[in-house]
């Protein structure tokens, strides 16, 4: 967050007690407006509610940014280590989505499953994008 933080012991514990409620909270808020973005735009432009575009763009975007938010937040709040909670904010990301993918197969939901899996492609992505250099935190 800032350089601040890093000399108030207080302040960097809160930050390691909230980094995945945070970044839980800002995946879901992000899956929400995109949802919202996806359901005005194609409204405005005279597609149907129903329609199979409105679920595509809610399976692979919507699910997707909120996997990249969830990593990318998880490691914003976090005062350090950043390589280390990238990697274990995607493997909590992948397991959530894993765990969420039982229950949409057994009820054949196949809309979740693809959300599901866009779920760990795009905490994957981030990861890679973190590791990468491409994307810097402070």
């Amino acid at each position: 967050m800032n350089d601040q933080s890093a000399s108030n012991p207080a302040i960097n514990i809160l930050r390691w007690l909230v980094f995945i409620p945070l970044a839980l909270c800002a995946s879901w808020l992000s899956f929400i407006s995109m949802r919202l973005l996806g359901k005005f735009s194609f409204g405005y432009a005279g597609v149907s509610p129903e329609s199979i575009f409105i679920q595509i763009y809610e399976a692979a975007i919507g699910h997707g940014v909120m996997g990249g938010v969830f990593v990318y937040v998880g490691c914003y709040v976090a005062p350090n280590h950043l390589r280390v909670i990238s990697i274990v904010c995607t493997v909590i990301a992948v397991a959530i989505a894993g765990f969420m993918l039982f229950p949409a197969v057994m009820v054949s939901d196949w809309w979740a499953v693809a959300g599901g899996v866009a779920i760990s492609v795009g905490a994957a992505i981030m990861l890679w994008s973190l590791l990468s250099g491409e994307i810097r935190i402070n």
